[in-house]
């Protein structure tokens, strides 16, 4: 919770304001000018000033961290990184078949079963 709130005060600080995404309601007064007024000119301005609004939402969400980076980008880097994992678990496993592993694995069971022995 403590790193959300040190991210929220560092996007406060850049002008970042919620309330800039509230744009339903500029939506509906254009809308209702659209169909009553038949002054274009007033048309014209809300439509602009509506327009701005939506620029500087997607200006606000192009610097959010982490979009820079496309979803395909993202996908490519997922199965970079799940085919590096896949190797480095076939190299334990082959690391876990190599005849001195097995013998450390065998001497730890036995002395397992000799405890276990000496318990009862």
């Amino acid at each position: 919770a403590a790193g959300g709130t040190a991210d929220v005060g560092l996007v406060e600080e850049e002008g970042f304001d919620a309330s800039q995404f509230l744009l339903l309601e500029p939506v509906l007064d254009l809308l209702e000018l659209v169909s009553a007024s038949k002054d274009p000119e007033k048309v014209s301005k809300a439509a602009n000033g509506l327009a701005e609004k939506f620029e500087n939402c997607h200006a606000i969400l192009n610097n959010v961290l982490g979009t820079e980076v496309r979803g395909d980008k993202q996908v490519q880097r997922l199965e970079a990184l799940e085919a590096k994992l896949h190797a480095r678990r076939k190299l334990m496993e082959g690391y876990a078949e190599l005849p001195l592993m097995k013998l450390a694995a065998d001497t730890a069971s036995q002395a397992g079963g000799t405890a276990q022995a000496d318990s009862t």
